[in-house]
């Protein structure tokens, strides 16, 4: 089954502070967290985002420009073929990725693990899986960058309700943490 789809990407994007990311890090397996370590990254966010201390780190509210929250809306299409849900769109200039088309995969006998190809400009590939950490590869233009993901939650109802959110940190080469939480919606046509 294809079907035409409208697709709205909700984005909110926040940076962590090295330290405050790292000291929640430390002890943590490097590629499965516990729901616990996912809390304590949580408060610790919410307490920077307040402006609050927390175990000694000095937290202070993130700049505006520090935090960047962004809707965009294109169409799509939606595959279901043999248990496997292949979602494709194309970016549009407010991402940033413009004419780079992006798909979405996933089993419906494993709706929780969910994988993302980039093609265009900028190639990269994703796997998110809750409680996991993955490594991809960013190959820009002007060179690759080395990227760590890792993934608090997969809410993944996309074939049920026409909803996925994707919940994830993303490390730059052990360094700049930036918590992402991207809800993709979408409208049947």
């Amino acid at each position: 089954m294809l079907k035409k789809v409208g697709v709205t990407i909700h984005s909110e994007q926040y940076s962590v502070s090295d330290e405050l990311y790292n000291a929640f890090c430390q002890g943590m397996d490097s590629d499965d967290f516990s729901e616990e370590d996912e809390e304590s990254l949580f408060a610790a966010l919410e307490t920077v985002r307040q402006g609050q201390s927390n175990n000694g780190f000095p937290a202070e509210p993130a700049e505006e420009d520090e935090n960047d929250t962004m809707e965009i809306f294109t169409e799509g299409r939606l595959k279901i073929r043999d248990g496997e849900v292949t979602l494709t769109y194309t970016e549009t200039e407010e991402s940033g990725f413009d004419h780079l088309e992006t798909v979405l995969r996933f089993s419906e006998s494993s709706p929780e693990v969910v994988s993302m190809i980039r093609f265009g400009e900028v190639n990269a590939s994703f796997l998110f899986e809750s409680h996991k950490r993955t490594k991809c590869v960013y190959n820009m233009p002007f060179g690759a960058l080395e990227l760590t993901i890792r993934t608090v939650r997969v809410d993944n109802r996309l074939v049920s309700d026409g909803i996925l959110v994707l919940d994830y940190y993303i490390e730059i080469r052990g360094a700049n943490a930036e918590h992402k939480c991207v809800t993709i919606t979408l409208r049947m046509e």
